[in-house]
Protein backbone atom coordinates (compact mmCIF):
# COMPACT_ATOMS: atom_id res chain seq x y z
CA UNK A 1 0.00 0.00 0.00
CA UNK A 2 1.76 3.13 -1.24
CA UNK A 3 0.65 6.76 -1.22
CA UNK A 4 -0.02 6.56 -4.96
CA UNK A 5 -2.43 3.62 -4.74
CA UNK A 6 -6.21 3.28 -4.58
CA UNK A 7 -5.89 1.17 -1.41
CA UNK A 8 -4.14 3.97 0.42
CA UNK A 9 -6.69 6.58 -0.64
CA UNK A 10 -9.50 4.45 0.83
CA UNK A 11 -7.40 3.69 3.92
CA UNK A 12 -6.56 7.32 4.57
CA UNK A 13 -10.10 8.61 4.06
CA UNK A 14 -11.37 6.15 6.69
CA UNK A 15 -8.57 7.08 9.12
CA UNK A 16 -9.04 10.81 8.50
CA UNK A 17 -12.81 10.69 9.14
CA UNK A 18 -12.49 8.58 12.28
CA UNK A 19 -9.56 10.64 13.56
CA UNK A 20 -11.40 13.96 13.52
CA UNK A 21 -14.56 12.41 14.96
CA UNK A 22 -12.33 11.77 17.98
CA UNK A 23 -11.24 15.42 18.18
CA UNK A 24 -10.08 16.48 21.68
CA UNK A 25 -9.91 12.82 22.74
CA UNK A 26 -6.14 12.61 22.62
CA UNK A 27 -5.73 9.03 23.87
CA UNK A 28 -8.17 7.64 21.33
CA UNK A 29 -6.65 9.69 18.51
CA UNK A 30 -3.21 8.30 19.36
CA UNK A 31 -4.64 4.79 19.63
CA UNK A 32 -6.22 5.20 16.20
CA UNK A 33 -2.92 6.44 14.73
CA UNK A 34 -1.11 3.49 16.31
CA UNK A 35 -3.64 0.97 15.01
CA UNK A 36 -3.70 2.53 11.54
CA UNK A 37 0.10 2.61 11.42
CA UNK A 38 0.40 -1.07 12.29
CA UNK A 39 -2.24 -1.96 9.69
CA UNK A 40 -0.39 0.15 7.11
CA UNK A 41 3.01 -1.36 7.93
CA UNK A 42 1.68 -4.91 8.28
CA UNK A 43 0.04 -4.58 4.86
CA UNK A 44 3.49 -5.10 3.36
CA UNK A 45 4.29 -8.16 5.48
CA UNK A 46 2.75 -8.98 8.85
CA UNK A 47 6.11 -10.39 10.04
CA UNK A 48 7.57 -6.88 9.92
CA UNK A 49 5.34 -5.93 12.84
CA UNK A 50 7.28 -8.07 15.31
CA UNK A 51 10.51 -6.20 14.56
CA UNK A 52 8.78 -2.81 14.70
CA UNK A 53 7.10 -3.65 18.02
CA UNK A 54 10.32 -5.09 19.45
CA UNK A 55 12.41 -2.04 18.60
CA UNK A 56 9.67 0.26 19.91
CA UNK A 57 9.53 -1.67 23.20
CA UNK A 58 13.32 -1.72 23.65
CA UNK A 59 13.67 2.02 23.04
CA UNK A 60 10.61 2.88 25.16
CA UNK A 61 11.91 0.91 28.15
CA UNK A 62 15.45 2.05 27.46
CA UNK A 63 14.45 5.70 27.64
CA UNK A 64 12.83 5.22 31.05
CA UNK A 65 15.81 3.26 32.43
CA UNK A 66 18.25 5.85 31.06
CA UNK A 67 16.42 8.63 32.82
CA UNK A 68 16.38 6.75 36.14
CA UNK A 69 19.86 5.21 35.96
CA UNK A 70 22.74 6.30 38.18
CA UNK A 71 25.24 8.58 36.37
CA UNK A 72 28.02 5.96 36.34
CA UNK A 73 25.75 3.41 34.63
CA UNK A 74 24.07 5.62 32.05
CA UNK A 75 26.69 5.39 29.29
CA UNK A 76 26.83 1.58 29.54
CA UNK A 77 23.04 1.44 29.46
CA UNK A 78 22.95 3.75 26.43
CA UNK A 79 25.33 1.52 24.49
CA UNK A 80 23.25 -1.52 25.47
CA UNK A 81 20.13 0.18 24.06
CA UNK A 82 21.91 1.19 20.86
CA UNK A 83 23.34 -2.32 20.41
CA UNK A 84 19.96 -4.01 20.89
CA UNK A 85 18.18 -1.60 18.53
CA UNK A 86 20.89 -1.73 15.86
CA UNK A 87 21.31 -5.51 16.01
CA UNK A 88 18.27 -6.13 13.80
CA UNK A 89 19.60 -3.73 11.15
CA UNK A 90 23.12 -5.17 11.31
CA UNK A 91 21.87 -8.74 11.01
CA UNK A 92 19.22 -8.27 8.32
CA UNK A 93 20.90 -5.60 6.20
CA UNK A 94 24.65 -6.06 6.66
CA UNK A 95 25.33 -9.66 7.68
CA UNK A 96 25.57 -11.04 4.14
CA UNK A 97 27.73 -8.08 3.06
CA UNK A 98 30.27 -8.83 5.77
CA UNK A 99 30.17 -12.56 5.02
CA UNK A 100 30.66 -11.98 1.30
CA UNK A 101 33.58 -9.61 2.01
CA UNK A 102 35.23 -12.22 4.27
CA UNK A 103 34.71 -14.97 1.68
CA UNK A 104 36.12 -12.81 -1.12
CA UNK A 105 39.16 -11.87 0.97
CA UNK A 106 39.74 -15.55 1.88
CA UNK A 107 39.64 -16.51 -1.80
CA UNK A 108 42.09 -13.75 -2.78
CA UNK A 109 44.63 -14.90 -0.18
CA UNK A 110 44.17 -18.59 -1.01
CA UNK A 111 42.34 -19.68 2.14
CA UNK A 112 39.61 -22.33 1.99
CA UNK A 113 37.61 -20.74 4.79
CA UNK A 114 34.11 -19.76 3.59
CA UNK A 115 31.18 -18.52 5.69
CA UNK A 116 27.60 -19.39 4.81
CA UNK A 117 25.35 -16.73 3.29
CA UNK A 118 21.74 -16.79 4.48
CA UNK A 119 18.65 -15.65 2.64
CA UNK A 120 17.38 -12.84 4.90
CA UNK A 121 14.48 -10.45 4.44
CA UNK A 122 14.88 -6.73 5.10
CA UNK A 123 11.76 -5.08 6.57
CA UNK A 124 10.83 -1.96 4.64
CA UNK A 125 11.65 1.25 6.49
CA UNK A 126 13.83 -0.53 9.09
CA UNK A 127 16.76 1.86 8.67
CA UNK A 128 14.51 4.84 9.35
CA UNK A 129 12.90 3.73 12.57
CA UNK A 130 16.16 2.27 13.85
CA UNK A 131 17.75 5.71 13.45
CA UNK A 132 14.68 7.37 14.96
CA UNK A 133 14.70 5.21 18.10
CA UNK A 134 18.48 5.43 18.55
CA UNK A 135 18.17 9.22 18.30
CA UNK A 136 15.46 9.15 20.97
CA UNK A 137 17.64 7.15 23.40
CA UNK A 138 20.62 9.44 22.83
CA UNK A 139 18.43 12.52 23.36
CA UNK A 140 17.17 11.11 26.67
CA UNK A 141 20.77 10.36 27.68
CA UNK A 142 21.82 13.89 26.82
CA UNK A 143 18.84 15.39 28.65
CA UNK A 144 17.45 16.99 25.47
CA UNK A 145 14.13 15.20 25.88
CA UNK A 146 12.32 13.51 28.75
CA UNK A 147 11.63 9.80 28.62
CA UNK A 148 8.14 9.14 27.30
CA UNK A 149 5.92 7.33 29.82
CA UNK A 150 2.87 7.00 27.57
CA UNK A 151 3.31 3.78 25.54
CA UNK A 152 0.45 4.59 23.16
CA UNK A 153 1.94 7.97 22.25
CA UNK A 154 5.46 6.55 21.93
CA UNK A 155 4.55 3.50 19.84
CA UNK A 156 2.45 5.75 17.57
CA UNK A 157 5.43 8.12 17.25
CA UNK A 158 7.77 5.34 16.12
CA UNK A 159 5.29 3.73 13.70
CA UNK A 160 3.57 6.89 12.40
CA UNK A 161 2.45 5.73 8.96
CA UNK A 162 3.02 8.90 6.89
CA UNK A 163 6.78 8.69 7.44
CA UNK A 164 7.68 5.15 8.55
CA UNK A 165 8.69 3.85 5.10
CA UNK A 166 11.08 6.60 3.92
CA UNK A 167 11.09 9.38 6.49
CA UNK A 168 11.49 12.20 7.24
CA UNK A 169 13.26 10.72 10.27
CA UNK A 170 11.26 11.87 13.29
CA UNK A 171 13.15 13.84 15.93
CA UNK A 172 12.19 13.21 19.54
CA UNK A 173 12.48 16.91 20.37
CA UNK A 174 10.11 17.99 17.58
CA UNK A 175 7.72 15.20 16.58
CA UNK A 176 7.27 13.20 19.80
CA UNK A 177 5.83 16.14 21.84
CA UNK A 178 3.11 16.53 19.21
CA UNK A 179 1.65 13.17 20.27
CA UNK A 180 0.97 14.64 23.72
CA UNK A 181 -0.65 17.85 22.46
CA UNK A 182 -4.18 18.56 21.31
CA UNK A 183 -4.14 18.72 17.52
CA UNK A 184 -6.24 21.07 15.43
CA UNK A 185 -6.64 21.66 11.72
CA UNK A 186 -7.83 24.72 9.81
CA UNK A 187 -9.14 25.18 6.30
CA UNK A 188 -5.80 26.79 5.41
CA UNK A 189 -4.02 23.65 6.67
CA UNK A 190 -6.22 21.47 4.47
CA UNK A 191 -5.50 23.66 1.45
CA UNK A 192 -1.75 23.55 2.05
CA UNK A 193 -1.81 19.79 2.68
CA UNK A 194 -3.73 19.06 -0.52
CA UNK A 195 -1.26 21.19 -2.50
CA UNK A 196 1.66 19.22 -1.04
CA UNK A 197 0.00 15.87 -1.80
CA UNK A 198 -0.90 16.82 -5.38
CA UNK A 199 2.59 18.22 -6.02
CA UNK A 200 4.16 15.09 -4.54
CA UNK A 201 1.98 12.90 -6.75
CA UNK A 202 3.04 14.91 -9.79
CA UNK A 203 6.70 14.44 -8.96
CA UNK A 204 6.26 10.70 -8.48
CA UNK A 205 3.80 9.48 -11.12
CA UNK A 206 4.53 12.04 -13.85
CA UNK A 207 8.22 12.92 -13.53
CA UNK A 208 9.93 10.10 -11.61
CA UNK A 209 8.12 7.18 -13.25
CA UNK A 210 8.62 8.55 -16.77
CA UNK A 211 12.32 9.02 -16.10
CA UNK A 212 12.58 5.66 -14.35
CA UNK A 213 11.53 3.69 -17.40
CA UNK A 214 14.35 5.31 -19.41
CA UNK A 215 16.91 5.00 -16.62
CA UNK A 216 16.18 1.29 -16.16
CA UNK A 217 16.69 0.65 -19.87
CA UNK A 218 19.94 2.63 -20.09
CA UNK A 219 21.55 1.03 -17.02
CA UNK A 220 20.45 -2.43 -18.16
CA UNK A 221 21.95 -1.98 -21.66
CA UNK A 222 24.89 0.33 -20.88
CA UNK A 223 27.35 -1.93 -22.72
CA UNK A 224 25.54 -1.34 -26.02
CA UNK A 225 24.93 2.42 -25.72
CA UNK A 226 26.99 5.50 -26.53
CA UNK A 227 28.85 7.50 -23.90
CA UNK A 228 26.66 10.54 -24.55
CA UNK A 229 23.52 8.51 -23.86
CA UNK A 230 25.05 7.10 -20.68
CA UNK A 231 25.62 10.67 -19.50
CA UNK A 232 21.98 11.45 -20.21
CA UNK A 233 21.01 8.29 -18.34
CA UNK A 234 22.69 9.32 -15.09
CA UNK A 235 21.32 12.89 -15.45
CA UNK A 236 17.86 11.35 -15.79
CA UNK A 237 18.52 9.30 -12.67
CA UNK A 238 19.50 12.41 -10.70
CA UNK A 239 16.14 13.95 -11.49
CA UNK A 240 14.32 10.65 -11.01
CA UNK A 241 15.65 10.06 -7.51
CA UNK A 242 14.86 13.66 -6.54
CA UNK A 243 11.31 13.60 -7.94
CA UNK A 244 10.68 10.17 -6.45
CA UNK A 245 12.01 10.83 -2.95
CA UNK A 246 10.97 14.47 -2.53
CA UNK A 247 7.56 13.52 -3.97
CA UNK A 248 7.18 10.92 -1.22
CA UNK A 249 8.32 13.45 1.40
CA UNK A 250 5.86 16.08 0.16
CA UNK A 251 3.00 13.61 0.41
CA UNK A 252 4.17 12.45 3.86
CA UNK A 253 4.14 16.06 5.07
CA UNK A 254 0.71 16.60 3.54
CA UNK A 255 -0.93 13.50 5.02
CA UNK A 256 0.66 14.17 8.43
CA UNK A 257 -0.62 17.76 8.39
CA UNK A 258 -4.15 16.54 7.66
CA UNK A 259 -3.88 14.71 10.99
CA UNK A 260 -2.53 17.81 12.74
CA UNK A 261 1.19 16.89 12.76
CA UNK A 262 4.14 18.88 11.42
CA UNK A 263 6.95 16.83 9.88
CA UNK A 264 10.40 18.13 9.01
CA UNK A 265 10.57 19.59 5.50
CA UNK A 266 12.92 17.04 3.98
CA UNK A 267 13.94 18.92 0.82
CA UNK A 268 14.59 22.59 0.17
CA UNK A 269 15.11 22.85 -3.61
CA UNK A 270 18.53 21.10 -3.53
CA UNK A 271 19.21 21.45 -7.26
CA UNK A 272 19.44 25.21 -6.82
CA UNK A 273 22.40 24.77 -4.45
CA UNK A 274 25.68 26.55 -5.21
CA UNK A 275 28.03 24.24 -3.29
CA UNK A 276 28.25 20.69 -1.98
CA UNK A 277 27.74 21.91 1.59
CA UNK A 278 24.62 23.82 0.59
CA UNK A 279 23.32 20.81 -1.34
CA UNK A 280 23.54 18.53 1.68
CA UNK A 281 21.81 21.12 3.85
CA UNK A 282 18.92 21.01 1.38
CA UNK A 283 18.79 17.29 0.47
CA UNK A 284 17.23 14.65 2.80
CA UNK A 285 17.49 17.19 5.60
CA UNK A 286 16.23 14.87 8.34
CA UNK A 287 19.03 12.36 7.62
CA UNK A 288 21.61 15.16 7.40
CA UNK A 289 20.43 16.46 10.79
CA UNK A 290 20.61 12.94 12.30
CA UNK A 291 24.14 12.36 10.97
CA UNK A 292 25.24 15.73 12.27
CA UNK A 293 23.78 15.23 15.77
CA UNK A 294 24.71 11.58 16.33
CA UNK A 295 27.80 10.92 14.19
CA UNK A 296 29.58 14.12 13.14
CA UNK A 297 29.37 16.08 16.42
CA UNK A 298 30.29 13.09 18.65
CA UNK A 299 33.36 12.59 16.43
CA UNK A 300 34.40 16.15 17.28
CA UNK A 301 32.75 18.21 14.55
CA UNK A 302 35.15 20.74 13.09
CA UNK A 303 37.76 19.70 15.65
CA UNK A 304 40.92 21.56 16.52
CA UNK A 305 42.28 21.74 12.97
CA UNK A 306 41.29 21.25 9.34
CA UNK A 307 42.62 17.70 9.17
CA UNK A 308 40.35 16.57 12.01
CA UNK A 309 37.49 18.45 10.36
CA UNK A 310 38.17 16.66 7.06
CA UNK A 311 38.47 13.27 8.79
CA UNK A 312 35.12 13.70 10.54
CA UNK A 313 33.42 14.73 7.30
CA UNK A 314 34.82 11.70 5.46
CA UNK A 315 33.75 9.31 8.24
CA UNK A 316 30.25 10.81 8.37
CA UNK A 317 29.71 10.61 4.62
CA UNK A 318 31.14 7.11 4.37
CA UNK A 319 28.79 6.05 7.17
CA UNK A 320 25.92 7.67 5.26
CA UNK A 321 26.85 5.68 2.16
CA UNK A 322 26.91 2.42 4.12
CA UNK A 323 23.53 3.28 5.67
CA UNK A 324 22.07 3.62 2.18
CA UNK A 325 23.13 0.15 1.12
CA UNK A 326 25.24 -2.85 2.10
CA UNK A 327 27.61 -2.78 -0.86
CA UNK A 328 30.90 -1.20 -1.90
CA UNK A 329 28.98 0.95 -4.38
CA UNK A 330 27.34 2.93 -1.61
CA UNK A 331 30.52 3.15 0.46
CA UNK A 332 32.33 4.66 -2.55
CA UNK A 333 29.38 6.99 -3.19
CA UNK A 334 29.45 8.25 0.40
CA UNK A 335 33.24 8.61 0.50
CA UNK A 336 33.23 10.48 -2.83
CA UNK A 337 30.71 13.01 -1.54
CA UNK A 338 32.91 13.47 1.51
CA UNK A 339 35.88 14.14 -0.77
CA UNK A 340 33.87 16.85 -2.51
CA UNK A 341 33.87 18.75 0.80
CA UNK A 342 37.63 18.81 1.26
CA UNK A 343 38.53 21.76 -1.05
CA UNK A 344 36.02 23.96 0.78
CA UNK A 345 37.38 22.86 4.16
CA UNK A 346 41.02 23.58 3.35
CA UNK A 347 40.12 26.89 1.65
CA UNK A 348 37.83 27.97 4.54
CA UNK A 349 34.88 28.20 2.16
CA UNK A 350 32.33 26.14 4.13
CA UNK A 351 29.56 28.53 5.18
CA UNK A 352 27.01 27.76 7.86
CA UNK A 353 24.40 29.99 6.23
CA UNK A 354 24.13 31.57 2.82
CA UNK A 355 21.72 34.03 1.28
CA UNK A 356 18.93 32.47 -0.82
CA UNK A 357 19.75 31.91 -4.47
CA UNK A 358 18.96 34.96 -6.65
CA UNK A 359 17.49 36.75 -3.66
CA UNK A 360 14.81 39.23 -4.81
CA UNK A 361 15.78 38.58 -8.44
CA UNK A 362 14.01 36.62 -11.12
CA UNK A 363 17.11 34.83 -12.49
CA UNK A 364 20.49 33.77 -11.03
CA UNK A 365 23.64 35.55 -12.12
CA UNK A 366 26.34 33.91 -14.25
CA UNK A 367 28.50 33.00 -11.24
CA UNK A 368 25.54 31.53 -9.36
CA UNK A 369 24.43 29.54 -12.39
CA UNK A 370 27.96 28.19 -12.88
CA UNK A 371 28.09 27.13 -9.23
CA UNK A 372 24.70 25.40 -9.52
CA UNK A 373 25.76 23.49 -12.64
CA UNK A 374 29.10 22.42 -11.14
CA UNK A 375 27.42 21.21 -7.94
CA UNK A 376 24.82 19.28 -9.96
CA UNK A 377 27.55 17.72 -12.14
CA UNK A 378 29.53 16.50 -9.11
CA UNK A 379 26.46 15.08 -7.37
CA UNK A 380 25.27 13.42 -10.58
CA UNK A 381 28.66 11.82 -11.27
CA UNK A 382 28.64 10.20 -7.82
CA UNK A 383 25.20 8.76 -8.50
CA UNK A 384 26.61 6.31 -11.02
CA UNK A 385 27.74 4.32 -7.96
CA UNK A 386 24.39 4.95 -6.26
CA UNK A 387 22.31 3.58 -9.16
CA UNK A 388 24.48 0.75 -10.51
CA UNK A 389 23.49 -2.65 -9.02
CA UNK A 390 27.13 -3.56 -8.31
CA UNK A 391 30.66 -2.23 -8.55
CA UNK A 392 31.36 -4.07 -11.81
CA UNK A 393 28.42 -2.32 -13.49
CA UNK A 394 29.50 1.06 -12.10
CA UNK A 395 33.03 0.66 -13.48
CA UNK A 396 31.69 -0.57 -16.82
CA UNK A 397 29.31 2.37 -16.97
CA UNK A 398 32.16 4.80 -16.34
CA UNK A 399 34.26 3.14 -19.04
CA UNK A 400 31.35 3.53 -21.44
CA UNK A 401 31.07 7.24 -20.67
CA UNK A 402 34.77 7.99 -21.08
CA UNK A 403 34.96 6.64 -24.61
CA UNK A 404 35.01 8.20 -28.07
CA UNK A 405 31.22 7.91 -28.23
CA UNK A 406 30.96 10.50 -25.44
CA UNK A 407 30.99 13.19 -28.12
CA UNK A 408 28.34 11.57 -30.33
CA UNK A 409 24.79 12.87 -30.62
CA UNK A 410 22.53 10.67 -28.44
CA UNK A 411 19.67 9.05 -30.35
CA UNK A 412 16.87 8.81 -27.84
CA UNK A 413 13.40 10.10 -27.08
CA UNK A 414 14.05 12.99 -24.70
CA UNK A 415 10.46 14.12 -24.19
CA UNK A 416 10.70 13.14 -20.51
CA UNK A 417 12.96 16.17 -20.03
CA UNK A 418 9.94 18.36 -20.73
CA UNK A 419 8.55 17.20 -17.39
CA UNK A 420 11.91 17.89 -15.75
CA UNK A 421 11.84 21.42 -17.17
CA UNK A 422 8.30 21.91 -15.85
CA UNK A 423 9.40 20.66 -12.42
CA UNK A 424 12.38 23.02 -12.25
CA UNK A 425 10.42 26.06 -13.47
CA UNK A 426 7.58 25.45 -11.04
CA UNK A 427 9.93 24.90 -8.09
CA UNK A 428 11.95 27.98 -9.01
CA UNK A 429 8.86 30.15 -8.67
CA UNK A 430 7.79 28.32 -5.50
CA UNK A 431 11.21 29.06 -4.07
CA UNK A 432 10.82 32.76 -4.83
CA UNK A 433 7.93 32.92 -2.40
CA UNK A 434 10.27 31.84 0.39
CA UNK A 435 12.42 34.94 -0.12
CA UNK A 436 9.57 37.46 -0.09
CA UNK A 437 9.24 37.78 -3.85
CA UNK A 438 5.56 38.70 -4.00
CA UNK A 439 3.42 37.69 -6.95
CA UNK A 440 0.95 40.26 -8.20
CA UNK A 441 -2.75 39.37 -8.21
CA UNK A 442 -2.86 38.76 -11.94
CA UNK A 443 -0.53 35.81 -11.45
CA UNK A 444 -3.52 33.85 -10.13
CA UNK A 445 -4.61 32.92 -13.67
CA UNK A 446 -1.36 31.23 -14.80
CA UNK A 447 -1.01 29.66 -11.38
CA UNK A 448 -4.52 28.22 -11.53
CA UNK A 449 -3.83 26.96 -15.07
CA UNK A 450 -0.65 25.26 -13.76
CA UNK A 451 -2.64 23.47 -11.04
CA UNK A 452 -5.16 22.21 -13.61
CA UNK A 453 -2.31 21.05 -15.84
CA UNK A 454 -0.64 19.20 -12.95
CA UNK A 455 -3.84 17.37 -12.03
CA UNK A 456 -4.48 16.44 -15.67
CA UNK A 457 -0.91 15.13 -16.05
CA UNK A 458 -1.32 13.00 -12.91
CA UNK A 459 -4.60 11.57 -14.19
CA UNK A 460 -3.06 10.65 -17.56
CA UNK A 461 0.14 9.21 -16.08
CA UNK A 462 -1.43 7.28 -13.22
CA UNK A 463 -2.41 4.30 -15.35
CA UNK A 464 0.96 4.14 -17.12
CA UNK A 465 3.06 3.25 -14.07
CA UNK A 466 5.17 0.12 -14.21
CA UNK A 467 5.77 0.23 -10.46
CA UNK A 468 4.21 2.11 -7.59
CA UNK A 469 7.18 1.57 -5.28
CA UNK A 470 9.57 4.34 -4.29
CA UNK A 471 13.36 4.22 -4.75
CA UNK A 472 14.16 4.92 -1.10
CA UNK A 473 11.98 2.08 0.18
CA UNK A 474 14.95 -0.28 -0.20
CA UNK A 475 17.04 1.77 2.22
Amino acid sequence: MTFNSTEFVIFFLIVFAAYWLLQKKLFFQNLLVLTASYIFYGWWNWRFLFILAGISLISFAGGIFLEKAAPQKRKLLLWACISLIASSLILLKYYNFFVDSVNTTSTIFGFEFQMEIFKLFLPIGLSYYVFQTIGYCVDVYRGKTKAERNPTAYFAYVSFFPHILSGPIGQSTKLLPQFNETRTISFADVQESVKKIVWGLFKKVVVADALGRNVNYIFAHYQDLSGSLLVLGVIMFSFQVYADFSGYSDMAEGFAKLLGFDLTKNFRYPYFSRSIAEFWRNWHRSLSAWLKDYIYIPLGGRGENKFVYARNILITFTFSGFWHGASWNFIIWGFLNGLYFLPSIFRDKVKKAVAPIAENRLFPGFVELSQILLTFALITFSRIFFRAPDLTTAIGYLNGIFSASLFSVPKYDLTCFLWVAALLVFEWFQRLETVNFKFKKWHFVPRFAAYIGIIAAIAVSFGQQNSRDYLYFKF
